[in-house]
């Protein structure tokens, strides 16, 4: 049997990639995968799914700049020195654009930001929502007054992904546009929940504090909570309702997506999985089952690849 590792290497680049491409082209494509496989493994098995290698090369380096911003304020304590990251990340993208103009700007040294650069040379993408991935956590307070500005952050972190990926299809579709909004507030809101045992630790809760006020209960109990708190439940179910109502949205509006692009909606079997887990333990977060990872999913997601969203 494969080894995970030998998996990748045949699945994100052919043998007949390895023949023609540059070494560094490779090492860059594979770096992104393994990262993306290492920190964020259910977007790794959908986008190990989609068909073309060229465009599944583009998602992974998506992703992997994704992965890269997401994990700044898990690997950095200092606030000055997690905003200078994204300084460098937001330089590097300023970069890339203007390189794609002039061809003779240097650009830095890193893998991702040279996978980047490949998809440049291809496809036609908007700044503007690199941008917002970059500024979302420039700015980002995770302890939300409202429901509204917790999905505000779901778009601006993951729908401005997915309109990212869009583009690298080439797909400009009112439709598709919708339904990828909708499920990154969905996968958004739904991340929020997964992490915040370990948002612990950097004082952040991401439950909105109108929610916090109306089933009266503090940041303190809520940590403390434990099975059968029905006010923390109640909290986490109300959450959980709102990333299950975009999901809804975004499944509706599948059958008016083009075919081409479907495979990039993959993402809400994983987020409708995690969504029917967490209902079926009573909306408890601090259940075992939760963090635990899906070992059904690849299967899942390769079911409902066979047989079209």
């Amino acid at each position: 049997m494969l080894k995970s590792k030998n998996l990748i290497n045949l699945i994100v680049l052919s043998k007949r990639c390895f023949s023609v491409k540059p070494k560094s082209e490779i090492s860059n494509a594979l770096y992104c995968a393994n990262n993306v496989k290492k920190f964020d493994y259910e977007n790794f098995l959908c986008t190990l799914l989609i068909g073309n290698e060229e465009k599944r090369r583009n998602a992974f380096a998506l992703r992997a700049l994704n992965v890269e911003l997401a994990r700044i304020p898990s690997v950095v304590s200092d606030n000055k020195i997690a905003l200078m990251r994204l300084k460098f990340w937001e330089d590097a993208i300023k970069k890339l654009f203007n390189n794609k103009k002039s061809q003779n700007i240097s650009l830095p040294k890193h893998p991702v930001v040279e996978e980047l650069g490949f998809i440049m040379q291809q496809s036609s993408l908007t700044k503007r929502n690199f941008d917002r991935l970059i500024n979302a956590r420039k700015a980002a307070n995770l302890n939300f007054v409202t429901m509204k500005q917790m999905e505000q952050y779901a778009e601006e972190t993951v729908s401005s992904l997915n309109y990212l990926l869009l583009e690298t299809l080439d797909c400009k579709n009112v439709n598709a546009d919708h339904a990828a909004s909708h499920l990154g507030k969905a996968q958004g809101i739904s991340n929020l929940l997964r992490s915040i045992y370990s948002l612990r630790s950097y004082q952040h809760l991401p439950i909105p504090q109108e929610l916090l006020i109306k089933h009266g209960i503090s940041q303190e109990r809520f940590y403390r909570s434990k099975e059968n708190d029905k006010a923390v439940e109640n909290t986490v179910f109300d959450v959980a309702t709102l990333a299950h109502q975009h999901l809804e949205k975004s499944i509706a509006l599948m059958s008016k997506v083009p075919k081409e692009a479907k495979i990039l909606f993959l993402p809400m079997v994983s987020t409708k999985r995690f969504l029917e887990k967490l209902r079926k333990v009573n909306f408890n977060l601090t259940d075992k089952s939760i963090g635990k990872r899906d070992n059904l999913l690849p299967l899942v997601l390769y079911w409902n690849k066979f047989k079209g969203l």
